[in-house]
Order: structure tokens, then sequence, then C-alpha cells
């Protein structure tokens, strides 16, 4: 918008006045470590570098666009969250769009291992929320695990993807992962960001799992999930699914759930829900409610209630929970 267009114009001028002033009478071709950029241009601890933001950063360093990925990793690696294993992991992705994502492992206490998101899943789902279509490099401060690799795997064209780890030879996902199992293998021809949207409509009157006395009207968190879950990827199982959470200034965030050819890896929508949280500048303490939206089948599915219940009673026990089931109309877009 406009204030963030004026905001970005004032931090451009900072940053080429504390350029004149770092280097003195030299010409402004002289470069501009990363870091110092980043926080001249007032991105540090952002979650997102639009295109635009990207090739400036690259003119003021002089350097490349994968050069300033992996210069960015420590940047990423400050938004993780890891109690358990107390290891830092960050990961920046580019999009066929020139914009940055990051993404940062994170651990939540009290919760079954699996619960925990990598950081190249917390990137993707980043990503994934602001639209984009396709990522075509990702950086990462450690090696991908296999898990990680079959996760990105699962994007459209996600093979051809380039993987960047700091002082290591830059090579394909398809080097990494050979012989993968993906979409195709299970007769998947629209993969992850590349799929339709699908027809959602509720199937009845949403159910109260968790009450609290604060609770406020929830028609916008309800309407805004039974939306995200139309967005949502779940081509094997048919489990639509998303969580809203409704924040008391008024904010809906949500999180739509992302599956996989290999089952697991999978992230669920709550765990997308609550990167969305951070990337959006919120923490639990300002949930009101939670809304998960799911389609429900005849035949045997995935369904996210339980495990959403309780990681919310660990992460948000004041929030109320809401339970909604959801049903599709009409075929896929």
């Amino acid at each position: 918008g406009n204030g963030r267009y004026l905001c970005f114009s004032k931090a451009m001028l900072a940053a080429r006045r504390l350029l004149l002033n770092t280097v003195g009478r030299r010409t402004m071709a002289t470069a501009m470590q990363p870091i110092e950029a980043v926080k001249a241009m007032g991105l540090a601890g952002q979650w997102r570098i639009a295109a635009h933001e990207r090739q400036i950063l690259e003119q003021m360093c002089e350097i490349s666009t994968e050069e300033l990925m992996t210069s960015l990793l420590g940047q990423a690696k400050q938004l993780a969250t890891p109690p358990i294993s107390e290891f830092y992991v960050g990961a920046v992705l580019l999009s066929d769009s020139g914009n940055l994502y990051f993404g940062a492992n994170q651990e939540y206490s009290g919760q079954a291992i699996n619960a925990s998101i990598h950081a190249e899943q917390c990137g993707l789902c980043n990503l994934f929320h602001d639209g984009q279509k396709k990522v075509v490099s990702v950086a990462v401060t450690d090696a991908p695990c296999g898990h990680c690799r079959q996760f990105l795997a699962e994007t459209d064209h996600g093979l051809d993807m380039r993987v960047l780890v700091s002082d290591k030879q830059p090579l394909a996902l398809n080097q990494l992962l050979p012989h993968a199992f993906v979409p195709a293998d299970l007769d998947n021809t629209e993969p992850l960001l590349a799929h339709p949207r699908q027809r959602l409509e509720a199937a009845g009157a949403y159910e109260i799992l968790v009450p609290q006395p604060q609770a406020k009207d929830l028609d916008i968190a309800l309407t805004k999930a039974i939306v995200a879950a139309s967005f949502s990827y779940a081509p094997y199982s048919g489990s639509y699914a998303a969580v809203t959470f409704s924040l008391k200034d008024g904010r809906v965030i949500e999180g739509r759930y992302l599956e996989n050819a290999a089952f697991n890896p999978a992230l669920p929508p709550a765990q997308a829900a609550l990167i969305q949280l951070m990337v959006n500048g919120a923490t639990v303490a300002d949930v009101e409610a939670v809304v998960l939206a799911e389609v429900v089948q005849d035949k045997p599915q995935v369904s996210h209630k339980g495990a959403t219940v309780t990681l919310m009673r660990e992460q948000m026990p004041n929030a109320t929970l809401v339970y909604q089931p959801l049903q599709s109309t009409l075929s896929a877009e």
C-alpha cells in the first residue's frame, strides 16, 4: 500500500545516507554488507522481502540473488523457536515472482515430536499463503533432511529447484532426491502450488469443542475458515481443511492444510496457522478463538480434530475452539 511505499522510500534514503557516512567521499558504487543493508532498509526481522526490495539489496551489496539468500540465513535462523532441540535452522526461498520468503524450525513443548515444523516447511508455508506459484530456489543453513526434500518435491516442478547450503556446491533437488516419489506416482497431475481451488460449504452447524466466556462473534472466522479450506491441498485424502485464528484486534489469521504424496511429511492446518500468526506479527496471546473447518466424508478419512484440540489447548488455553464440518459442492475449479 501507499504507507508501505512511503516507509520503503524513507528506508532507502536512510540506507543511502548510511552508505555515504560509511565510506566518506567514496562513490555510491561501494558495496554494503548485507546485514547492514537489511537494517538500513528496515527489513531486519521480517518474514518476507518483496522483489523490488531484493533487487535494491543486491545493488547496494553488489551480490547475486543466491549470494543474498545465503547471507540472509542468519536472519532466518533468528525466527526459529526450538525449545526441545535448541538447534536453530533457517531457510530462505525464492519464488518465481522474485520475492524472498523466510522459514525457521518451530517446536512445541508438551507435544509429540512429529508436531514440529522444519525450516523448509515453514518457508514453503509462508510462500504458499502469499499466493506464490513456484519455488525457484531454497537456501538452508544445514543440508535439508529427507523429510524436507520430500516436502519440497511435492511442489510444481519441485525437483528442478536449486538448493543452496552454506559452503557447499548448489545442487538441483533431483540430485538430492534421486528416484523421487512424487505426485505423478499417485496420478496427481496438479501438484502443490499448481492445484485448483475446491468448492466447499458448511455441512451443518458448527460445534464448540472448547468454550470460553470471552468468545465474540465467530461469523468472520468461520467464513474465512471455509474459504481457506477451499485453497488447501489434500488431493490424496480429500480431507481439505483450514484453521483460522480470531485475534483480539479484529484480524483473522488462516492456515491451510498441505498434504504430501508420501503422506508424512504433511503440514497440518493448526501448525500452518501458527506460522502465519508469526508472519503477521502476532502471538498466541492475541488469539481469542480458533476455528477448524474440514471436509467430512463417509469413507475412512483424515481428521485434524484431535490433533488440533491437543495443540491448541497447550498453545492457547484461553481461546474458544470451534469445529465446522464441510462438504464439497461441485467439482473443483
